[in-house]
């Protein structure tokens, strides 16, 4: 199992991508909220952001490294944040409720989808036997599409930041559409999904426990540890297993289990929720000290997206042994660093210096021997006209 300490304090931290209209959740006005809801509320919404801080070096590998030319490359990270170079599941609610309108013209054809009769005359709840493209008067304005089109404007977003994405669809029971890896993957499945129209429940605790299941499974990775998350489409309203009780029940344990393994929840709610709907998200997501956001319009997600700048306050690499600094130095707003730090025969002590945006100083220390006649001179020199080359290009 893989641990992260979660930082107490965050300066200028990025929020998530999702920085939508409505982003900030509240119910309605005056409503009434048990104890635990408050409770759960308040640690949705003071949690900071993941942003961890530190100083890896990846290269030169080993210590002591070796080289054959009177050159080292020095490559590294000073941090990650938020949704970052991550593991990713997104989980689609395509239960029979999410069939019911999203209030948004989504395909902006001039009509915005509402209840049908004979739903609207049954206090919104639709007869099994009624197939859902009738529970509404425009199919393409329905809770599902929305989240259709706002998964894909995330998966863009978070491509963008080298996350690793997986996708689960859920109904009473959750179906793995893409295992976590690349974002296209995931983006294709998106184009190839058929959303069913036979009458079903919603068992968000059996998503939860499959998108654990998914992350858990995803192989891991050399560098940093890096962030889990799921992200959580509902419109809130879970039925199974039994009775809605016991799925909100259920469903709440399983999110706090969720933060037991280092996994991070957000949870995206669609559509016009009711009071229970609303304290029963505020609980789901504050028991797995998540974040809970109200997604407005699927088109504004990506507006607002703050910049990833990770680029360290300062950073100074160097050769301890005689002094010198290192040539080339390159540090890129995701946190990335590289450089040519130049070699004499023998021990070479390695010495990398960074403040970082929490503003501590970091030290990482490195040797590299270095053996000019162990590799063949034409060879050598081939290389180390290269690295020359590449530090005059910088």
């Amino acid at each position: 199992m893989r641990h992260r300490s979660r930082p107490q304090s965050v300066c200028g931290v990025l929020l998530l991508l999702l920085l939508c209209a409505g982003c900030a959740f509240s119910t309605r006005p005056g409503a009434s909220k048990v104890a635990s809801s408050r409770e759960a509320a308040a640690r949705s919404i003071s949690r900071a952001p993941p942003l961890y801080f530190g100083l890896e070096v990846e290269q030169p590998a080993g210590d002591p490294a070796h080289a054959e030319i009177p050159w080292v490359q020095v490559e590294g990270r000073v941090g990650t944040a938020e949704l970052l170079e991550s593991d990713v599941v997104i989980a689609l609610d395509l239960s029979s409720s999410a069939h019911f309108p999203s209030g948004l013209d989504l395909d902006e054809d001039g009509v915005v989808g509402e209840l049908a009769g004979v739903v609207r005359s049954s206090n919104q709840e639709a007869p099994p036997s009624i197939p859902p493209r009738h529970w509404t008067t425009d199919v393409d304005d329905t809770i599902v599409e929305m989240q259709l089109a706002a998964a894909r404007a995330i998966v863009l977003g978070l491509a963008q930041r080298r996350n690793r994405i997986g996708l689960l669809t859920y109904m009473t029971r959750g179906r793995v559409r893409t295992e976590v890896g690349e974002p296209d993957a995931t983006l294709a499945a998106l184009g190839r999904l058929r959303v069913p129209g036979a009458w079903t429940g919603t068992n968000i605790s059996s998503a939860l426990r499959r998108a654990r299941g998914m992350l858990e499974d995803a192989p891991e990775l050399p560098g940093f540890p890096r962030q889990r998350a799921v992200l959580l489409f509902t419109d809130g309203r879970p039925t199974h297993p039994k009775d809605d009780f016991l799925g909100r029940v259920i469903a709440v344990n399983t999110a706090a289990e969720l933060a037991q393994n280092d996994i991070d929840l957000y949870v995206f709610s669609y559509g016009d929720l009711g009071v229970p709907q609303a304290e029963f998200l505020l609980e789901l997501a504050g028991s797995a000290e998540g974040r809970l956001y109200r997604v407005g319009s699927p088109a504004r997600l990506l507006q607002d997206l703050p910049p990833v700048d990770l680029t360290p306050t300062w950073l100074r690499i160097e050769n301890a042994t005689t002094t010198a600094k290192a040539r080339g130095v390159e540090a890129r707003p995701d946190g990335h660093f590289s450089a040519f730090v130049p070699l004499v025969p023998g021990s070479n002590r390695i010495r990398v210096l960074a403040e970082l945006g929490n503003g501590k100083l970091q030290r990482w220390v490195g040797h590299v021997e270095y053996a000019p006649d162990a590799a063949d001179p034409d060879v050598a020199r081939a290389a180390t006209l290269r690295v020359e080359q590449e530090i005059e290009a910088r």
